[in-house]
């Protein structure tokens, strides 16, 4: 327990840092992570025997998450190199509005572009594979691109929004007390199994303590940047659901070929996808939210 307390603090501390300090240094922590997501998940599923390029696949989640972060944060009008490498490395907080919804438009079409080659390239290098590839390999490779590269783009993207880091770190800490409700609550008042068949010691009771906990760190994180509370209500409970959903997502992958990690990268936590895969999806629905109906 201690060394599983330690790591906890250690990679919290590292993340809220990483947040707070810069988007870059955040965008080299999303893709560390997301590198190493895309390891364990090929470890995960040897045993299933997918026949797809491993290589092409990381090297398109990688290419997803770059392009995400420079489109985001680099405006090349008028601009010299010098300029643009130090956009680059020091992007500038957008404060205004208008000037961050406008930029969004220019993000789409290059993720359109990323995920279009990633879809063709793997097609014509799978095509040759002998004996012939199914549906499932091709199903399952661009079915990674879009976990650790589409969904984690738009942790990238919260960081460069206004109040961004204001934002991403309550979206964080949203997502941990999430957990910790959880697991309190279904060890004192649990009674009724949510999913036994993909995660036998979840239960509806910590599912909902999970769910209140993952609220109020909202309504109060909120209070910092001015969310009306509100707002904070409705993110709170999409965010818990998610965060719960991303949980059980992995714990398929490992229950379907019957390993307990991810991997062992975390002492006292396993791999990487154990410690993040309730923080995969929930950036998305969150920017979505602000763009939408806050902002």
């Amino acid at each position: 327990m201690l060394q599983k307390i330690i790591s906890g603090v250690i990679i919290a501390s590292s993340v809220l840092a990483c947040a707070f300090y810069s988007p870059f240094i955040w965008f080299l922590m999303v893709l560390l992570v997301a590198v190493l997501g895309n390891y364990e998940l090929q470890k995960i599923i040897e045993e299933k025997k997918y026949r797809h390029s491993y290589k092409l696949i990381t090297t398109f989640i990688v290419l997803f998450l770059s392009v995400t972060y420079i489109a985001s944060n680099v405006r090349v009008e008028d601009s010299s190199f010098s300029d643009l490498f130090y956009q680059l490395i020091a992007p500038k907080n957008v404060s205004n509005i208008l000037e961050w919804k406008g930029a969004i438009s220019n993000i789409i079409p290059f993720q359109d572009l990323v995920l279009g080659l990633a879809f063709l390239l793997i097609i014509i290098v799978s095509i040759n594979y002998k004996p012939r590839i199914t549906i499932g390999d091709l199903s399952f490779a661009l079915m990674r691109i879009l976990y650790l590269g589409f969904f984690p783009s738009y942790m990238i993207l919260m960081r460069s929004m206004p109040f961004g880091k204001e934002i991403l770190v309550t979206l964080l800490f949203s997502s941990s007390f999430c957990d910790m409700g959880a697991y309190f609550a279904g060890k004192s008042f649990g009674k009724r199994l949510l999913l036994p068949e993909i995660s036998p010691n979840k239960t509806v009771e910590g599912a909902i303590g999970g769910t209140i906990a993952c609220t109020l760190v909202w309504i109060i994180g909120g209070s910092f940047f001015g969310l009306a509370w509100y707002h904070a209500l409705v993110i709170g409970i999409m965010t818990a659901v998610i965060s719960q959903m991303g949980d059980l997502i992995e714990s398929l992958f490992k229950r379907d070929v019957g390993k307990k990690d991810s991997g062992d990268l975390i002492p006292g936590h396993g791999g990487i996808l154990d410690r993040v895969d309730s923080y995969i999806f929930i950036s998305f629905p969150a920017y979505f939210y602000f763009l939408y109906f806050v902002y």
